[in-house]
Formats: structure tokens, sequence, C-alpha cells
């Protein structure tokens, strides 16, 4: 159920960028960028409606030994819910809940290298992937315009491209719970490198660009809705967010030297369209490989106080 739950939240990406292309080719004109500038930069409002209205974690707060607080906020979506509440005198260990005042000792813990390798595992996945889905997604498309049809130069087919991140997220919530997100990974990867390299040889006609180019793009949301889904289970519920942070950092800094080797392959390297597209496919479905041959099993709801993945640079 949690895979299918990010898969569907993050096809609101696709949904957003259909907002922001209305923004700019509807409203804008109308209101001038200024007015449409404030407009979105009042979005920003929504996060104190967020702060005041989505509650803290139940499982995030039992396990830095706020039982109180997570046993109420259990107790209130219950309510809501129309569910029997457990009572005041319920024991927190009837709810699941571990504080990490409870937890095992350091002797108990995995050693260093341990915890180091599957943090590497999640970066290099998020590395390739941002990597592959910038190059195949954008580069590759903006160099077919130099000979051919370019699908960015019209309000309609940059929609017909969110509709496809929308389309790829769905398609991901419909197998990510059912297959796993590593097998699902691995397969819309594959494919992925194959769409890209059959665009990078074909006529780039319209028709071929625009068909190809949604394919690709749908796939590669996909993959995303995927990586989303397996990061998270690598570290335990305290660490989480930290976790997360530092795999979306490193995949910003991959993107800062993308914007650097994209060109220079093309221009320096001379490398051809078809070249880059079965570079950045064969990284995407190498990794892909890699991540469904490696062994180790990301946590569950019931063990994720026992982490192996590195959860602090400071460890």
């Amino acid at each position: 159920m949690r895979g299918r739950v990010i898969s569907l939240l993050d096809a609101f990406t696709g949904i957003g960028g259909l907002v922001g292309l209305a923004l700019a080719y509807a409203v804008a004109p109308w209101l001038e960028w200024r007015t449409t500038y404030l407009l979105v930069c009042g979005l920003v409002l929504y996060a104190a409606v967020l702060w005041f209205t989505v509650p803290e974690s139940p499982r995030w707060l039992a396990s830095v030994g706020r039982t109180e607080e997570a046993s109420a906020i259990v107790e209130k979506i219950e309510r809501l819910h129309g569910l029997q509440s457990p009572g005041d005198n319920i024991q927190k260990e009837e709810l699941g809940f571990t504080s990490i005042l409870e937890s095992p000792s350091s002797s108990a813990k995995p050693s260093r290298f341990k915890r180091l390798t599957p943090t590497f595992i999640v970066w290099a996945l998020w590395v390739a992937m941002t990597l592959s889905s910038h190059a195949l997604g954008i580069y590759v498309p903006t160099l077919i315009s130099l000979n051919g049809y370019n699908v960015f130069a019209s309000w309609s087919t940059i929609g017909v491209q969110n509709i496809a991140q929308v389309v790829g997220s769905f398609a991901a919530a419909a197998v990510v719970d059912t297959y796993g997100p590593r097998r699902c990974f691995a397969a819309f990867a594959t494919l992925v490198a194959v769409f890209s390299v059959a665009l990078g040889y074909a006529t780039w006609s319209r028709a071929i660009v625009i068909g190809v180019s949604f394919l690709v793009t749908a796939l590669l949301s996909a993959c995303w809705s995927c990586v989303l889904t397996y990061t998270p289970g690598h570290y335990s519920t305290t660490h989480r967010g930290r976790g997360m942070g530092y795999a979306v950092g490193v995949s910003r800094l991959t993107a800062v030297g993308g914007c650097y080797l994209y060109p220079h392959m093309f221009n320096v390297w001379v490398l051809s369209v078809p070249v880059l597209c079965w570079i950045f496919g064969g990284v995407l479905t190498m990794v892909a490989v890699g991540v469904v041959g490696y062994r180790y099993q990301p946590l569950n709801q019931e063990d994720d106080t026992d982490s192996c993945a590195w959860t602090s640079v400071g460890h």
C-alpha cells in the first residue's frame, strides 16, 4: 500500500507541471508575469496550512520517546474513522511503539561497513537515475530538435510530456506493491533504455518524436516512483528524513554536474545522439540490474527500528 500511495503522490509532479503550463501560457499573458509570480509565491503559504492541519507521524513520535503524543494522535485518527478507541490505559507495547531509549545495545548493531553499504547503493541509484533521466528526458530531445521535431516548442507537446509523467506514476502505482519496487524499477528502466535507443536511430518526425518521447517520459516517471518507494525502507523511522535528504542532495549535485557533462560529451567528445542514448540507457539498466541483484532487504514496518542503513554522517 505504501508504494501505491507514494506513486500516486508522485503523479502530482506532472499535475503541477500542467498547472505551471497553464500559468505560463494562459494566466501570465493576461495578468502579466509579475502578478503571476506573486500568485505562485503565495502558494508557499500552504506550508503553514500543513503545519497546523497534518499531524506528526505517530511512529516517529514513538521512536523518539514521545509515546503519549503518538497514542493521542492514533486515538484521534481512530475516532475520525469511527474505530473503537483503545482507551487511555493501553500499554505502548500494544500499539507497536518502540522508543529509541529501548533500542538494542550498541554491541548488537551492525558494523560500520554494513551500515554504509546500503546507503551507497541508494546513492548510486539516485545518481544514475538523475543523470539518465535528465539526459534522456531533456537533453536528448533538445539535441533532436536541432535536426528534427522540437517537443519543447509548443505548449501542447509540453503538456503531453506532463501528462506522460502522470501516466507513468499511475502505472507504477498499479504494480509496485504487487511485484516490489526493485523488480518494477528494473523493468521500467530497461524499457526506458530500449525506447531511447530506438528514438536515437529513428527518423525524427513529429509523430515519432512525440510518441516515443511520451513513452520515455512516462517510463522515467514510473522509475522515479519506484525509487521514491524503495529509498525510505533503508532507514529507520528516526533517521528516515535525514536519509532521504542526503539522497536527494546527492542527486541535486549530480544534476548540476550533468549540466556540464552533457554538452561536453556532445561538443568536445563529439558523441552522437544514438551513442548518448546507449550510454545513459546502459547506465540506468546496469544500475537497475544491480539493485535487483543486491540482496539487502529494506525494512518492514515491524522492524524499521533495526535499520542497517547509514543514518548519520557523524556515526
